[in-house]
């Protein structure tokens, strides 16, 4: 008896209080007010038909008496008290509000060409992934890894060794280097941003000096460094990504200094060598998928050079040419300094 008392009250709502809607979007939210933030008190799906307010069926621009011949119960309202929503009920019969963009009015008259069944595209409520699904999903594989290639340049060190002669005229070259860098991700990370492994990076440039006392003199300096490294992803989408790079690497420092005195032809060559720790933090902007599993970026890091002095072991053959040999004269000292790189190269991930 309360099914059939129950059926007749909706029934009764549609035949005086309401027309029909279509949903037209995946999935549509009721809600208890006309508000973006509101309670969603019903989800419907897209093709169902629902129970809308007599008050938006007003009446056609197309025909003025349609409504008067066929729904001559139905009352014209002037204005719509709630512009963007329409009044609806939800399933246990209680007032309920529906965005407009949600659903196509059933009209039964010309105004049913104005809307159309599919008016997004995509559809923003289809939260559906095409397949085949990406991989890995909906949880991220066990273990992820990146490897990555780079070439840098940037201006060279300053600093050089003591010459007992003031400088009449220097060049410096630009530091080039290759640097390799091999991560994992962290294993606590569910984002698929922070990684952590090695660095690997070699680096050469020559600076060529002239001096008043008659000799020239050329600095061939390198450094090889390896050591921990630390990757964040701080932004990316599909096809773009800014990673910031946080390094410590431990360095050899070699510079082969040849000496030259330009009167009577005199020569020689000798090496100074030293370790340092340097500090490195770089950002770098990359192309995704660039080719399959791999991108391309482009970048810049500063490296700071923690104080240290290079040192020779061969006693000079023409000490005119050099300090006192075995003294602190005799030596190259790198001050602190900070010395930046420009960089490209390609990541790869898998």
């Amino acid at each position: 008896m309360k099914l059939v008392l129950h059926s007749i009250f909706f029934v009764f709502i549609k035949a005086t209080t309401a027309g029909e809607a279509m949903i037209v979007v995946h999935e549509a939210q009721l809600l208890k007010e006309p508000r973006v933030d509101a309670k969603v008190v019903q989800s419907v799906r897209k093709g169902q038909h629902i129970y809308i307010h007599k008050k938006h069926f007003l009446n056609s621009p197309l025909d003025s008496r349609y409504f008067k011949e066929h729904y001559p119960d139905l009352i014209k309202y002037e204005e719509d008290e709630h512009p963007g929503y329409y009044l609806t009920r939800d399933n246990t019969g209680e007032d309920a509000y529906l965005p407009k963009e949600y659903a196509k009015l059933i009209y039964r008259d010309g105004r049913e060409i104005t809307q159309s069944v599919t008016p997004f595209k995509p559809d923003p409520f289809d939260y559906r992934l095409p397949e085949p699904l990406p991989e890995g999903y909906p949880v991220l594989r066990e273990n992820s890894y990146r490897s990555a290639i780079s070439l840098f340049a940037g201006p060279d060190l300053k600093s050089n060794y003591p010459y007992t002669s003031v400088m009449e005229k220097e060049k410096f070259s630009q530091r080039g280097g290759l640097q390799l860098n091999y991560l994992t991700r962290a294993n606590w990370d569910t984002q698929d941003r922070v990684y952590w492994g090695g660095t690997f990076h070699i680096w050469a440039s020559t600076a060529e000096y002239d001096l008043f006392d008659g000799t020239n003199s050329t600095e061939n300096k390198g450094q090889v460094g390896f050591g921990p490294v630390f990757s964040y992803d701080t932004w990316k989408t599909e096809d773009y990504m800014i990673n910031l790079l946080l390094q410590v690497t431990f360095d050899y420092n070699r510079v082969l200094i040849k000496r030259e005195d330009r009167g009577d032809e005199l020569k020689e060559e000798r090496s100074f060598t030293g370790f340092t720790v340097s500090p490195k933090i770089g950002t770098s902007f990359h192309f995704i998928n660039v080719f399959e599993s791999g991108s391309f970026f482009i970048g810049a890091d500063m490296q700071l050079i923690l104080p240290t002095t290079l040192t020779s072991n061969t006693e000079p053959n023409a000490p005119d040419l050099w300090n006192q040999y075995g003294t602190s004269e005799d030596t190259l000292a790198y001050p602190l300094t900070a010395i930046w790189n420009g960089m490209i190269g390609f990541q790869f991930q898998y």
